[in-house]
């Protein structure tokens, strides 16, 4: 956790092997964070800075985006070829789809 207003360190809090991209909410209040390693993604609470989930996503994790209303969670999943679209509240998983060859990254527009 960084103090953003100092540009400081605050505390490491662990999340899993190989975690690689996070993404927060826009209260700021949570924030997901991939484990591509062991195909999970954390969530923290910013305070009290504490882990409070972790739970499965397939194909090693890589970048995550919020919805833009917040409500569902989108995982490029870079090594097994998919994209993971979950519930960001109770982080159900809702579907997982093929996708061209190791995505990396998720983009979304609304029109």
């Amino acid at each position: 956790m960084f103090a953003t207003d100092q540009w400081k360190l605050v505390r490491k809090l662990p999340s899993g092997a190989d975690a690689h991209e996070m993404v927060a909410t826009r209260d700021g209040r949570m924030v997901f964070v991939t484990n591509r390693r062991e195909n999970t993604v954390s969530v923290f609470e910013v305070e009290p800075q504490r882990m409070v989930a972790k739970f499965p996503v397939p194909g090693g994790p890589d970048m995550p985006m919020l919805s833009p209303d917040g409500s569902r969670l989108w995982v490029s999943g870079r090594y097994g070829d998919t994209t993971t679209v979950l519930d960001a509240g109770t982080f159900r998983r809702l579907k997982t789809f093929r996708t061209q060859r190791s995505p990396h990254g998720v983009f979304l527009a609304t029109i």
